[in-house]
């Protein structure tokens, strides 16, 4: 008896001292996590401080970034980053220039020139996000003068010299993105990027990767140039003046014969011309309002299937076009397009949409989606049931 007494004694010890060690350790992690993010709150803090006295600053840069489909860019250049307050945009104005092509791009106060410097000549440019892509705009590292703000987690890991921060952002359901990353390397003394790499894993495909790597910085008074200086050589520059596009030739012209493979059946040819009203949507994996469409074509296909045939094609990937048109569960037909197709199409851009009436002539071209698109669905429609001979009865 006082051995079992003993022994239920000893487990009772052995259940409080286990509580306590888990209670122990439940309260280091979150003591940890705590601490974590005191450090990092205190980082933003001293980001924002050093930020502030940066008005002007230059860089050289290394930008590399890697495609879903396997391709990768890797460009050097340098810039001059002016902070402009008033700027509704980007918050900055901006010279980059980009060193294997010798084209750079000036903005500033809601103007933007492409310069061609081989050439002598320019080009205005609209001014949005979309002058980031050109190739004086891939040196601009947008975050410059920022910190994330919106992000999942973040972590932080501080060396002699650097700051290293990592966030994991949240997952897009509206392009269907995961594993969303960023990692920097701050500089100690005034907690400028000298590394940042951004991560997406797409629908389908590779994962998409975009590395700066930064390095000669200026700050201030020891910029050796200015916006100002860049703009006033623009007069020196030969405008680039484009003739209004001519219409596409195939509107109001019979498509040709053509039959394509099914993407699911490539050994099963389809006719383009089905002589039904049909809409082709000419579309590929990397193309994001492509994909953002989807659901509408597929309302389309839904809503008008006894008058209505769509046809998607797709010219590249098709082993991941097939995902991700499963992925999507759109049914409407897709089959495997080729550039010869598009050229005889003028498709020079995705997505491009074509309305064909049942003797197979071309009525409409839409570059990008739009609601007129159904409107002019409704309106063929509709102009067809009125033609309709009535039955006497």
């Amino acid at each position: 008896m006082m051995y079992s007494n003993k022994l239920k004694s000893s487990n009772y010890t052995l259940k409080i001292a286990n509580r306590l060690i888990y209670a122990l350790f439940v309260i280091t992690i979150l003591t940890g996590c705590e601490n974590k993010q005191k450090d990092f709150e205190q980082l933003e803090s001293q980001v924002e401080k050093e930020y502030k006295k940066i008005k002007k600053l230059s860089y050289d840069v290394q930008n590399i970034m890697h495609f879903a489909d396997g391709t990768i860019w890797d460009n050097q250049g340098s810039a001059i980053i002016e902070r402009d307050e008033n700027d509704e945009i980007f918050g900055f104005s901006f010279y980059g220039i980009r060193n294997d092509l010798n084209r750079a791009l000036v903005y500033d106060n809601g103007e933007a020139f492409q310069l061609y410097n081989q050439d002598k000549k320019i080009r205005i440019e609209t001014p949005d996000s979309h002058l980031l892509g050109t190739p004086g705009g891939q040196m601009i590292y947008e975050d410059i003068f920022k910190l994330e703000e919106e992000y999942q987690s973040v972590d932080l890991v501080e060396t002699d010299s650097t700051y290293h921060v990592r966030y994991k952002f949240a997952d897009d359901t509206i392009y269907n993105s995961t594993e969303r990353t960023k990692e920097l390397i701050l500089r100690h003394h005034d907690l400028l990027p000298i590394y940042v790499k951004t991560e997406v894993q797409p629908e389908v495909g590779n994962k998409f990767q975009s590395i700066y790597k930064f390095s000669n910085y200026k700050l201030n008074d020891s910029v050796q140039s200015s916006i100002e200086n860049k703009k006033r050589i623009l007069n020196e520059y030969e405008p680039i003046v484009y003739d209004e596009p001519a219409p596409n030739p195939i509107i109001g012209k019979k498509i040709p014969e053509i039959t394509l493979p099914k993407l699911f059946e490539p050994e099963t040819q389809y006719a383009l011309n089905q002589k039904k009203l049909t809409l082709i949507d000419f579309w590929e994996i990397w193309c994001g309002p492509c994909i953002q469409s989807f659901p509408k074509i597929q309302n389309l296909n839904d809503t008008y299937s006894d008058n209505l045939q769509i046809i998607g094609v797709v010219t590249e990937d098709y082993d991941f076009a097939q995902d991700l048109v499963k992925k999507r569960n759109a049914n409407f037909l897709n089959l495997r397009g080729n550039k010869d197709l598009k050229k005889e199409f003028r498709v020079f851009g995705v997505p491009n949409y074509f309305l064909v009436d049942e003797k197979g002539i071309v009525l409409h071209q839409y570059v990008g989606y739009t609601e007129k698109i159904e409107s002019d669905i409704k309106e063929y429609l509709s102009k067809q049931i009125k033609s309709k001979p009535k039955v006497m009865m």
